[in-house]
């Protein structure tokens, strides 16, 4: 006598998934998340911070009608030095919850130069630029990039 195989239960041929179960979908993805965010924050922000940055770079490649694999996974791990998650977690250690302008202004004056230079270092290299040619870059653009920075950042919290 042959054993009995159990039938998977789920959707059928003609079955749609209902707004239902993409609710419970969204909620388990973000009961999950919140609890990587508890049990491991640095690595919760920094995988968050680079899927962001990998997004925003697929989007400008599509606007651009090209698409560079290299390009976007370079993008995102420049964009996600865990060193910021430091620097974030001591101001608000420091000053507190609220307080946003002067946080913003800090970190704008203080990790902003410091994180433009790696994103310039780190990008020109995983693209594979040489050394002198990522300099050459770096020292010709860093300082427009950065003036442009605090405009729009410093601009947009107010």
């Amino acid at each position: 006598m042959a054993a009995a195989v159990p039938v998977a239960e789920g959707k059928g041929e003609n079955e749609e998934e209902t707004p239902q179960q993409s609710t419970s979908l969204v909620v388990a993805v973000g009961k999950w998340y919140d609890r990587q965010l508890t049990a491991r924050p640095l690595a919760a922000n920094a995988c968050t911070a680079a899927f962001i940055a990998a997004c925003s770079n697929a989007v400008a490649q599509g606007l651009q009608k090209k698409f560079n694999l290299r390009e976007m996974l370079g993008f995102a791990l420049q964009a996600a030095p865990p060193l910021n998650h430091f620097w974030l977690e001591l101001l608000e250690h420091r000053f507190g919850p609220g307080r946003i302008m002067l946080k913003t202004v800090l970190d704008q004056l203080f990790m902003r130069p410091f994180l433009l230079l790696y994103g310039f270092l780190a990008n020109g290299l995983l693209s594979g630029r040489s050394w002198r040619q990522v300099k050459q870059h770096t020292r010709q653009n860093i300082v427009q990039v950065l003036i442009t920075s605090w405009k729009v950042w410093l601009l947009i919290s107010l």
